[in-house]
This record gives structure tokens, sequence and C-alpha cells, in this order.
């Protein structure tokens, strides 16, 4: 790998990334295609394959193994488990499940959470958080033609998320503490040497070492750069939460920003070689987009908590809600026209399952919110779910009636 093909700053620059985004979103319609319609019957037939699955994965977990033996078997099992599913409920083909079973991203995940649980302040739900910007580095790996892997970077980013972004969404936290805090962090994202004020940011800036042991700031500055990005954007976050009225094109600026930062923080951090202006855009709407789900999802919290999102300032009204939440799908579509900056060998699997996902998304999203939508909305979106509401309330409550440790799953390194 040639170094010099690393020492170009982010490109395009973030501030014309999010002015290019900010049109696109304008532009954006709130009549969407949702995908294909699935009704009673199918649904009916999909649901019975989740709880089959459900029902194995919860008998083997109420059999703790202790050896790596053991634990082999079990993976093997839980991947024909997985594979069953993916193809009985989500119409998912041999090629899909090839890319997303066989090159690593199980792997990866269980490695990440059986590393987490050494960290003994972060919780099972944190860590579980934390999981999920791990799958997206994983898939940004297979779009530049990587296999999966949970390298010491991709771990110590992925818990920035439940150090960092949870205490500074902390209600009981006073804002004054959370600036201070933002201060020091940001300093040392800069690469100040700066002394933490408690164990907490002992802990966080020992992450933010780990990443620069593995990334050079002199010959990835793009790394850094994306990182004081979303730092920018959380710190603006934060100015916002004491506004009676926040201006509604400022709350789309701040998540134009943090969103598409932060996954382009992912890629610069995985990133083999230089990525092309094409990709880094795509790359940057993706973040926007996973943000937006992000946003939808944690809605009641928020509200609680008193942060500030574009779906927090349309929350009281449902037909703004639902304008809202039809426009971020319709923003997602646009997103995709990029996909095609990648072309590693063997990856259009990928890229079809990524474009069946953006509806699928941001209706799982308000299915979590849905005592903010009206009763014929979220009918119209169960109608294009692959499960329906119901169901999943059941699922749900059987999931925490079982109460599944983490100490039976061999997850707890």
């Amino acid at each position: 790998m040639a170094i010099d093909s690393l020492k170009s700053v982010i490109d395009p620059p973030i501030a014309q990334l999010v002015g290019d985004f900010t049109r696109i979103w304008m532009e954006a319609g709130e009549d969407v295609d949702l995908g294909p319609a699935i009704d009673d019957a199918v649904h009916a037939v999909r649901e019975s394959h989740l709880d089959r699955f459900l029902d194995q994965a919860l008998e083997e977990f109420r059999h703790p193994f202790t050896t790596p033996e053991g634990f082999s078997l079990l993976e093997a099992r839980m991947l024909i488990g997985l594979a069953q599913l993916g193809q009985d409920a989500f119409d998912l083909t041999p090629a899909h499940l090839e890319i997303l079973l066989q090159r690593g991203m199980p792997q990866s995940l269980v490695q990440f959470a059986r590393t987490a649980r050494t960290h003994r302040s972060i919780s099972d739900a944190e860590t579980f958080q934390a999981s999920r910007n791990v799958g997206v580095m994983n898939t940004l790996q297979l779009m530049l033609g990587q296999q999966c892997r949970l390298t010491p970077a991709v771990f110590a980013y992925s818990m920035l998320y439940p150090y960092s972004d949870n205490y500074l969404d902390n209600p009981r936290i006073p804002a004054a503490t959370k600036r201070e805090f933002n201060g020091r962090f940001g300093r040392r994202l800069a690469g100040e040497i700066v002394a933490p004020a408690n164990r907490h940011e002992k802990q966080i800036f020992s992450l933010v070492a780990t990443i620069e042991s593995e990334k050079d700031r002199e010959l990835m500055p793009q790394v850094y750069d994306s990182l004081l990005a979303i730092h920018r954007a959380q710190s603006k976050s934060l100015d916002l939460e004491g506004i009676k009225q926040p201006v509604r094109d400022d709350v789309l600026a701040i998540t134009l920003e943090k969103g598409g930062s932060s996954v382009l923080a992912d890629a610069y951090l995985i990133a083999e070689n230089r990525l092309t202006p094409q990709q880094v855009r795509f790359i940057f709407g993706l973040g926007i987009f996973l943000q937006l789900v992000d946003d939808l999802q944690d809605l009641k919290p928020d509200l609680k908590g008193g942060n500030v999102t574009l779906f927090c300032l349309a929350a009281k009204d449902s037909r703004a809600l639902e304008s809202l939440a039809n426009r971020a799908i319709a923003f997602g579509r646009k997103v995709m026209d990029d996909l095609d900056a990648f072309s590693a060998p063997g990856i259009d699997p990928l890229k079809q399952v990524i474009r069946m996902s953006v509806a699928q998304l941001m209706i799982g999203a308000a299915y979590l919110s849905r005592e903010f939508f009206g009763s014929d909305h979220l009918s119209r979106l169960e109608a294009h779910f692959s499960f329906r509401f119901t169901h999943l309330d059941k699922v749900t409550a059987t999931l925490k009636k079982q109460k599944v440790s983490w100490k039976n799953t061999g997850l707890h390194g």
C-alpha cells in the first residue's frame, strides 16, 4: 500500500458534503416506495419461521457451554439457523447469505461482544448499541473488498458511542458539566495531551489512544478530521438544548454533519487505500440516513431527555412526523444512487441487500416510536414490513420474560 495515497484530507470537504446533502434533503419528496406489500398469509409464514429460530436460539442459550469446541458447535448451528431464517423470512438468496454470513461478519460481532463485556461499566444494552456500529464497519469492509475483521481501531471507535454519546445525551448530567467534558474531549481528539478529569474520561481517552496506535495522525488525517467533525456537530447539538424554539435548518445541518461524519470515520478507520470522492459521498449520505433512523427510533427518550432532533421537532403533530419519516425514506433512496461507486468483486448481492434495507430500517424505527404515529399510517407501514407489529410485540414480551444471560452464551469472555 502506498503511503502517499493516505496523505490527502477529506475529498470532498465536510462543509461541501453538508451543503450537497442539504439540497438532496430539500428535494426529496414524501411520496415514497415502501417496497412490495405483504399479505397476512405471507406474514404468518414469515412469523412462524422467526418463532422457530428464536425457540432454537433460546434453547441453545439455556445450556451453558464452557469449551472452545462447544462454542464452535454453537456458532455453526446458529449460522445454519440464521441462513434458514434469512431465506424463509426475508427472501434472501444464497448469494446474499454468503456475503452476510460467510465473510466474517458474525464472528466479528461475537468477538466485539466478548471484548466489550470486559468493560464492566458498559451495559448489555449499550453493548448492543455499539455493535450496530461494528456491523456498519463490517459492511463497509465488504464494500471495499475486505474480509470482516474487528481491528483495535474498529473496537475502540465503536465503544466511543456508549462512552461519549450516551454521556452527552444523559439528562441527569448538567449542561455545564457536559460542555466541560466536551471541551477536553475535543482537545484530545485534536491530538493534545489532556489529563482526564475522572475515570470515565480516562476510559474515553484510552479509546482515542487505541485509535492513534493504529492510525497515524500524520499519515491519516482524514480519520481525525471526521472525528472532529462529529465532535463539532455534537457541540452544536448541546448548544441547542437550552433553546426554546430551535431553528429547523440548524437542526438539519447538525444532523447531516454528525451522521455523515460518523460513518465517514468508520470508513477511514478500515480503508486500506484512498477513498474516491464518489465513495466518500455515498458513505457520508449513508451516515446521514442511519442517523435519521437512530433519531426516529430514539424519539421518546430524546424528548424525555430534552435532546433536539428533526423528529423531536415534528413529534407533536403525527402528520408532520409521518411526512418527515417519508422524506427520510425518499432521502435514503437518493443516497443509494451513489452505491455503484463501489465495484469490489462479488459485492453486488450486498448492494442489493443495502438497497432493500432502506424502507425496512425506517419502518422498524417507526415501529419502535409507534405511539407518535397515527394508526392508519402504521397500518400502511406494517403492510410493507417483514413482520406484523403485533407479532413483534409478542416476540419482545417473550424475550424480556426469558432474560437470557450473557453468561450463558459464551460471549462474556
